[in-house]
């Protein structure tokens, strides 16, 4: 059975408008990020001064075994 002309027109307008309506999500998203950075500006991450790990080698781990 053949689709109706009309029928696999509105399709793929249809399909058109999804994309496009996907394009425009993305826009707005990447624009309200912006957005906010510049509202907020840069952070940066915070150090902590938490003592290092020792550095403990294998020989002197053998050298503490009995």
């Amino acid at each position: 059975m053949k689709t109706n002309p009309s029928a696999r027109r509105l399709v793929r307008i249809r399909i058109v408008i999804i994309c496009l309506a996907i394009a425009a999500i993305a826009g707005i998203e990447f624009w309200a990020g912006e957005s906010l950075a510049a509202r907020i500006g840069e952070t940066t991450a915070l150090r902590t001064d938490s003592p290092t790990h020792p550095n403990v080698n294998i020989s002197d781990l053998m050298a503490v075994a009995p």
